[in-house]
């Protein structure tokens, strides 16, 4: 038979899957008895096996890859390689899964048929790859083995005895050791570099420009010595005295002058160095999904640690329309405007190009036209959840209705996420 294949997981309390049937209840004890940061677990009901490639992300959120076939793979090896670039692929396509700015894998949805497109095309690919594994076939249960008994074994194990267990009993456990992928590694090792560099650099630089700040004022306190010197000077016109201190105080000055200018020097290369990274483009906050349902009444509150470009956000409408959503900061100055037609039931981007410093911000809906009146979709959420969203120069703070703004108890709930997803932005 054609292989079938099933994504799933658990993410949060949720168990999700694509595509969801009566395999779910297999895919949930796979998830619940797992106990590796990587496995594949194998179960047989009548002339099935059911391979299941559970990948722990974190201490409440799993991700798995299933295969149902009526043979036996004789390659455990090269199924862990294949399901290995399938978790790669969508987490650094930021599908399903993602690398956030801070090095860690994030959840990207509550709902993994929100991804069924993306999951499709890697389906294609995967039974392309799995159909090149050679197969045997799968013998008759033997009725004097119990369909209760677990057997845990090793990828290192010779592939015939796990091939031999494949065929005996009804639930295998196969581990794997070394669960790290590389290309993931490469890239969350690549991040946290560019992070602590981003860090290093802008630290180095308001150093220097304070010590520039001090510079220039050792300079502009060297020229009213210079001044007063000359009036004490001429007062008792002591020629000799005269060109003897006047010829220190220009070597003075002439140093102070190149200490600035070694500094300005410094700053120069230190900007430039900045500027190499500000080419990357970095996305906060989740992907829109379905869960809950549409209103327009609260604010998402925004935290900038560096002047950054914001970009552009997604939103999804409950009807088409013209919308309106502006920034203030956090004494309700209006800092920008963001009006643009969207389309019901459809994930729409708002493009912003809006430069923002320094400081605390709220992104609020402004219904102009009172006759269509636009609801935007929010989901319920959770304290762990933003934990991912306040690691990066752009944090997501939190949210709370537009009365409760000035509330320093209430301004920052998790409770729900609200409405603006995959926040794009620069560094400047």
């Amino acid at each position: 038979m054609t292989p079938l294949f099933f994504f799933f997981g658990n993410f949060g309390k949720e168990h999700t899957q694509y595509p969801s049937d009566y395999t779910q209840n297999i895919f949930k004890e796979f998830i619940s008895e797992s106990n590796n940061k990587v496995q594949i677990i194998v179960h047989r009901s009548d002339n099935l096996l059911y391979y299941g490639y559970v990948r722990k992300i974190d201490k409440t959120n799993t991700f798995g890859i299933g295969v149902a076939i009526d043979k036996v793979f004789t390659d455990t090896s090269r199924l862990f390689d294949f399901f290995d670039d399938i978790y790669s692929q969508f987490a650094l396509s930021g599908i399903i899964i993602a690398i956030s700015t801070n090095g860690k894998t994030i959840i990207k949805t509550d709902n993994i048929q929100d991804e069924k497109n993306a999951i499709e095309q890697s389906k294609i690919k995967l039974e392309k790859e799995i159909l090149d594994i050679d197969t045997e076939e799968l013998p008759p249960l033997k009725l004097s083995v119990s369909k209760d008994i677990h057997i845990k074994t090793s990828l290192s194990s010779p592939q015939e005895e796990i091939i031999q267990l494949l065929k005996t009993y009804s639930n295998i456990y196969i581990g794997k050791k070394n669960s790290d992928i590389r290309r993931i590694d490469d890239v969350k090792n690549t991040i946290k570099k560019q992070n602590e560099k981003i860090q290093s650099l802008s630290t180095e630089l308001d150093k220097e420009k304070k010590r520039n700040k001090n510079f220039k004022t050792v300079f502009i306190l060297s020229c009213i010595i210079v001044f007063c010197i000359f009036f004490l000077i001429n007062l008792f016109n002591k020629q000799n005295y005269q060109e003897l201190k006047i010829g220190e105080l220009y070597d003075t000055i002439k140093m102070q002058d190149e200490e600035i200018d070694s500094q300005i020097r410094i700053n120069k290369t230190i900007e430039k160095s900045l500027q190499n990274i500000k080419y990357y483009t970095y996305t906060v906050g989740p992907s829109v999904n379905e869960h809950d349902s549409y209103d327009n009444s609260y604010i998402l509150w925004l935290e900038s640690e560096l002047d950054i470009k914001l970009l552009s956000f997604d939103v999804k409408a409950d009807k088409s329309g013209d919308i309106c959503i502006a920034l203030f900061d956090s004494t309700d100055n209006k800092i920008a405007t963001f009006t643009q037609y969207i389309y019901g039931k459809t994930t729409c981007k708002i493009d912003c190009n809006c430069t923002i410093r320094r400081g605390l911000y709220y992104l609020k809906i402004i219904n102009n036209d009172n006759d269509n009146i636009i609801n935007l979709l929010y989901h319920s959420t959770s304290q762990r959840d933003y934990e991912n969203y306040k690691i990066g120069p752009l944090k997501i703070k939190g949210t709370c209705s537009y009365q409760n703004r000035n509330n320093a108890n209430q301004r920052f709930s998790n409770g729900y996420y609200q409405y603006f997803y995959n926040i794009q932005y620069k560094i400047l």
